[in-house]
C-alpha cells in the first residue's frame, strides 16, 4: 500500500487577502479537513485544469486569487502552501508591482487570461486547495 496525494479544489466567493496569510481567503469550514491554502500551480496542465474549474463554476474567466505572493521580498515569489514556486504564466510585462503595492497573484488577466500581480486587498474569488491522502495498492 502506498500513500498518494490528491488535491481538492474549491472556488470560493470574493475575498481580500489579508497581510501575509494567504489561507485566510479560503472558507473557514475547510480547516476541519486539514489546512486549506490558495491553489499552487506547477504546470500548464494544472493551470488549464484550474481555469476549466473556474469556467464551469462561473460561466466565464473572472480574475481569481491563487497561492502566489512576494510579500516577504519583492520579486521573490512563494507559494502559500509551502510548495516550490516552480512554474509561471505571467502576462507580458508582469509582474510589475504597480505603485509598489502588488504582492499577490491572480489569474485570468488580460486577453490571454494569464497571471498578474495585484493588491492583496482587492476582492476577487479565490481558488482554494486542500491536499488529501489517498491509499493505493
Amino acid at each position: 500500500v502506498t500513500m498518494a496525494i490528491k488535491t481538492i479544489l474549491l472556488l470560493s466567493g470574493a475575498f481580500r487577502l489579508e497581510g501575509t496569510e494567504c489561507r485566510s481567503a479560503c472558507p473557514s469550514g475547510w480547516s476541519k479537513y486539514g489546512s486549506p491554502n490558495l491553489a499552487s500551480v506547477h504546470s500548464t496542465a494544472e493551470y488549464n485544469y484550474i481555469q476549466e474549474m473556474v469556467m464551469i463554476q462561473t460561466g466565464g474567466f473572472p480574475r481569481a486569487w491563487i497561492g502566489g505572493y512576494d510579500l516577504a521580498q519583492e520579486g521573490l515569489w512563494l507559494c502559500s502552501d509551502g510548495s516550490r514556486f516552480d512554474f509561471t504564466n505571467w502576462s507580458k510585462g508582469q509582474p510589475d508591482n504597480y505603485q509598489g503595492k502588488q504582492n499577490c497573484l491572480y489569474i485570468n488577466y488580460g486577453a490571454e487570461k494569464r497571471w498578474d500581480d495585484g493588491m492583496c486587498s482587492t476582492r476577487f474569488p479565490s481558488v482554494c486547495s486542500r491536499r488529501i491522502p489517498c491509499l493505493s495498492q
